[in-house]
């Protein structure tokens, strides 16, 4: 079982730009586009065009400008717009709940469902000619692990890593928000999957740090050349949220290594935490 460990001392700074809720802009072609909430984000190859998801079917491009040398973001303006549509020829709507957004640098462009796992995009250098991107599912979960997600609580981040070598998959790293249903409260499950044969190469639990309310893991980004759910580094952010306190926002180093592959545990209780091998 892998714990967050509390020190870490890899941001030395941190920027922002605000968007309001609705904020409306034109977008290549003319049309008006609103920005109705933000789920992810990814930079293109570019690393100035910015892709925002949102979780109501839509992604978002914009160009940001960084200041120098501090690097804090500075602007951010908005561009483009498109719709994703499940799979070819599908039906547009608020069915792609989009949660997590990743590109490698060849272009390639992964979103996670919230409840149905991750799925492919067309390649970043055929957008420009499109209005709607099709989905097409990367590869299908355990029945144990489908029929144990939460609503809402589920695919909330999503990461990428380029292979090591021209024939080697690049790395899909998918984090759960929640517990599975027969999981204790305080689990999250981490997956690593095969960007071309949608197999699930690895699976790690981490038990959430104490709090309350409780805490969930909502982003992941790797921060070593191994980037794998298997053996790797990430840095993670957790959010918690109750009325009387709005929310709270923790970062969280997360280091897998060591840490048994917990596939085979179709639920991983309390009494599991010892050693996921009992579950």
């Amino acid at each position: 079982m892998a714990v967050p460990q509390h020190s870490f001392a890899g941001v030395d700074r941190v920027s922002y730009v605000v968007v309001p809720y609705g904020h409306s802009f034109m977008t290549a072609n003319g049309a008006l586009a609103r920005v109705l909430g933000i789920s992810g984000l990814a930079f293109a190859p570019d690393n100035v065009t910015l892709l925002a998801l949102c979780d109501r079917s839509a992604i978002f491009s914009a160009t940001v400008e960084f200041d120098v040398p501090s690097m804090e973001l500075k602007n951010i303006s908005w561009r483009d717009r498109w719709h994703v549509v499940q799979g070819s020829g599908g039906h547009r709507g608020e069915d792609v709940d989009g949660e997590g957004i990743a590109m490698l640098p060849s272009g390639a462009v992964f979103v996670n469902h919230e409840a149905s796992f991750v799925y492919r995009l067309p390649s970043w250098n055929s957008w420009s000619q499109a209005a709607e991107l099709p989905t097409q599912p990367v590869g299908i979960l355990p029945d144990y692990f489908a029929r144990g997600l939460v609503p809402n609580l589920a695919f909330e981040s999503l990461a990428a890593r380029p292979g090591t070598s021209p024939w080697d998959s690049p790395l899909l790293i998918l984090g759960l928000e929640g517990p599975l249903s027969r999981d204790f409260q305080r689990v999250r499950r981490l997956l690593e999957v095969n960007a071309t044969s949608g197999e699930i190469l690895c699976q790690k639990a981490i038990l959430a740090p104490v709090n309350n309310p409780p805490l969930y893991l909502t982003e992941l980004v790797a921060l070593d050349d191994a980037g794998s759910v298997c053996s790797g580094r990430f840095l993670s952010l957790w959010r918690s949220w109750s009325a009387s306190a709005g929310n709270e926002i923790r970062l969280y180093l997360l280091n897998t290594a060591g840490a048994e592959d917990v596939s085979r545990c179709t639920s991983i209780g309390q009494g599991d935490l010892g050693g996921p091998s009992d579950c």
